[in-house]
């Protein structure tokens, strides 16, 4: 029996990777067949109907939240100065209480920083 994932590869052409300028040009083609503008105008409108669209600029927060330094993902919090030097052909070992086993969203322990 045929892979059903590479026939559907047929009719979908853009489900594989294509060089940036060339996925570019296909882009700005498909945009130029379907007639869209070049630029929209900006609008100031009330967030409750800001749904569905995108910002004209970078929107940025007046503070931060959570309002301290959290965790991005689980995993281990140490002091960055510890690592310095660590690569894939040069390991640092880290001893107990030189690391804290951290969990997404949690505060970073107090003295560490990455």
């Amino acid at each position: 029996m045929a892979d059903p994932g590479a026939r559907g590869l047929a009719v979908r052409p853009f489900l594989r990777d294509r060089p940036p300028d060339e996925a570019r040009q296909a882009w700005a083609e498909a945009c130029r067949a379907a007639g869209c503008p070049d630029r929209v105008e900006a609008v100031r409108l009330p967030l409750s109907e800001a749904l569905g669209r995108v910002t004209a600029a970078p929107v940025v927060a007046t503070r931060s939240s959570p309002p301290f330094d959290a965790a991005a993902m689980d995993g281990v919090a140490v002091r960055a100065a510890d690592t310095l030097g660590a690569s894939d052909s040069t390991p640092v070992h880290l001893y107990a209480g030189t690391w804290a086993v951290i969990d997404t969203g949690d505060p970073l322990p107090d003295g560490f920083d990455a």
